[in-house]
């Protein structure tokens, strides 16, 4: 019991502190941009958050590029609350971005067993005037692999240059004078069929070929190898890392569900809820590769309570069976679209950890709406009105509205309020909020009638909404319309002409099945029908023809999904656009 209360009470430390025991200011470093055979540098200050002692440091490098980033003046130990310097190098050796972790191992106080004790993001970007092969990986961390087994990650060569290039591949750099087959202890390399790869390989212009190196650990030693790649007088490497394990008693699996074997990981994803109050589940599978039953529990340790995150057995003991396994579900319920970050622990029956997992936790940002505009028409003197309807593919919550409408002097808006914004040239602007009730997916969200009155001028002309969500308080919401900047986007033009007449359509039946008739008066010459979901996306057109302003024509929706839909009745000068149900 100790040992749990030791553990939760530096993770509780360490969630003070991004969940980390050693603090890295900046957690991001950058260098850009670095020219191909040069260096650059970036000092980073560490800094131990936690009331122990923090000794035994190693610096360790992984991701694509870990072998392109160096550390200079490392400190091995930091005593509790205070900082060191580290120096960060960077040698570009190909063209393009780099990406790299430092991780940082170490014990703290009395542990015996080295953990992660903070970390720090690397990228840098190899300046591109120079082309020729570029690795991707630049360098390829396998972990830990149980004895007698193998692990095999890819990684690419891209041939950048607009020439081919024949590439010699070997184990030692020596200036490229020879070529020869690449030999290792612990590692091979094969192509994507599984065969050996020759000594010299062939890339086009331009092209990119995979390569599968295999790690075969003999002991439980850290191993590096690098894999040399030469051409033109030129070289550049690929560096190989990984280790030997003894296959442990206890290891932890996470996936969505076990029957599709692409969701499988060591770490669970982001536990994401559709709304708040709704849920997503992710399962911890623990293994217990023994030939005995064990005993497990679990514990949590959380910033603040209560935690989201839930788990049905809490931290009441579980039986594995010999050579069995136990599933697990951790159930996350939607609070709000900040992350929640929670750290589960999994301890055997000594109360020693053997797994934990980080989780994070958020709802769903709300979704794209599109917000579709009915038309406006007239004569001077004369009002029509304005339909605004909002629709979503997805469930969204309860928010507020507000409309933004610009005007020119001679058209009046005698319900919104009057106080307006006028320019120069005499364009007015009113604003106004609307409550938006909720909606279920794909459903009618809200219908807005408006009456607009035109001027008595020649031409009266009305630009439609653009549209801000906002909160309760008046917050602008980070909901995103069809532009992708929270203004509002309509399929055609909606400058209106007040002299330009009136379009009348009626649409039958209502909800329509399989065949929309589509009857339409108050138009001019030849006709365009078209039909769009509320996305905004043409899904049919059909055209038409009148005889004194009036005309007909038919749609086939048979195939169409049931939902809200938009028509378009329009001539050379005017439209009209209603929406219909089809079911």
């Amino acid at each position: 019991m100790r040992s749990l209360l030791i553990a939760l009470f530096l993770l509780v430390g360490a969630s003070a502190h991004a969940q980390f025991m050693i603090s890295a200011i900046p957690q991001r470093v950058r260098m850009d941009p670095v020219a191909i055979g040069t260096q650059d540098s970036a000092l980073i200050v560490l800094t131990n958050v936690t009331l122990l002692l923090a000794s035994n440091i190693q610096y360790e490098f992984d991701g694509p590029d870990a072998s392109n980033f160096a550390v200079n003046a490392v400190t091995s130990e930091l005593a509790a609350g205070s900082s060191s310097t580290l120096l960060i190098s960077f040698t570009c050796m190909r063209a393009g971005e780099h990406e790299a972790r430092l991780l940082l191992r170490g014990f703290i106080g009395s542990d015996t067993i080295r953990s992660i004790l903070g970390f720090v993001y690397l990228e840098a970007n190899g300046d591109a005037s120079t082309a020729g092969i570029s690795p991707f990986y630049q360098a390829i961390t396998f972990g830990g692999v149980a004895l007698g087994q193998n692990a095999t990650r890819t990684f690419t060569l891209s041939n950048t240059s607009d020439t081919d290039i024949t590439v010699g591949l070997k184990s030692t750099s020596d200036n490229g004078l020879t070529f020869e087959d690449y030999k290792s202890i612990y590692f091979s390399i094969e192509d994507e069929g599984g065969e050996t790869m020759p000594r010299l390989i062939t890339i086009g212009a331009g092209q990119t070929i995979s390569i599968n190196a295999v790690f075969t650990p003999t002991s439980l030693e850290n191993v590096t190898d690098s894999i040399y790649l030469m051409w033109g007088g030129r070289m550049t490497h690929v560096a190989l890392f990984g280790y030997g394990e003894v296959t442990p008693i206890l290891t932890v699996t996470w996936a969505r569900s076990f029957s599709d074997t692409t969701s499988i990981g060591s770490e669970p994803g982001d536990f994401v809820a559709d709304s708040i109050g709704k849920t997503d589940v992710w399962i911890a599978r623990v293994h217990n590769n023994s030939a005995s039953p064990q005993m497990i529990s679990l514990a949590q340790s959380v910033i603040a309570m209560p935690s989201p995150f839930t788990i049905p057995v809490n931290v009441a003991p579980i039986t594995v069976a010999a050579g069995g396994t136990a599933d697990i579900d951790v159930i996350y319920t939607g609070h709000g679209p900040t992350p929640f970050i929670d750290t589960l622990i999994f301890l055997d029956e000594f109360y020693t950890p053997f797994a934990g997992a980080q989780l994070v936790g958020y709802v769903r940002a709300r979704p794209s709406v599109r917000v579709w505009v009915g038309n406006i028409s007239g004569k001077p003197g004369e009002t029509d009105s304005l339909e605004i309807t909002i629709a979503s593919p997805l469930p969204m919550e309860a928010v507020r509205a507000q409309l933004t409408l610009a005007f020119n002097a001679s058209v009046l808006v005698p319900q919104f309020p009057v106080s307006y914004d006028e320019t120069s040239d005499g364009t007015r602007t009113v604003v106004t909020t609307v409550d938006v009730s909720g909606h279920a997916a794909g459903s009618l969200l809200a219908a807005l009638p408006f009456t607009i009155a035109l001027g008595d001028q020649t031409i009266s002309e009305v630009t439609l909404p653009s549209v801000q969500w906002l909160s309760s308080t008046g917050a602008v919401l980070p909901i995103s319309t069809e532009s992708g900047d929270g203004t509002t986007t309509v399929e055609d033009e909606r400058n209106v002409n007040a002299n330009g007449g009136s379009i009348i359509v009626k649409l039958s039946p209502s909800p329509a099945i399989t065949t929309l008739n589509v009857e339409f008066s108050g138009v001019d010459g030849d006709v365009d029908v078209d039909l769009y979901d509320l996305t905004g996306v043409h899904l049919m057109s059909v055209p038409a023809s009148s005889s004194n302003g009036l005309g007909n024509c038919q749609l086939n929706v048979a195939s169409l999904a049931r939902g809200i839909y938009a028509i378009r009745v329009s001539d050379s000068t005017h439209s009209m656009v209603r929406r219909i149900i089809i079911e």
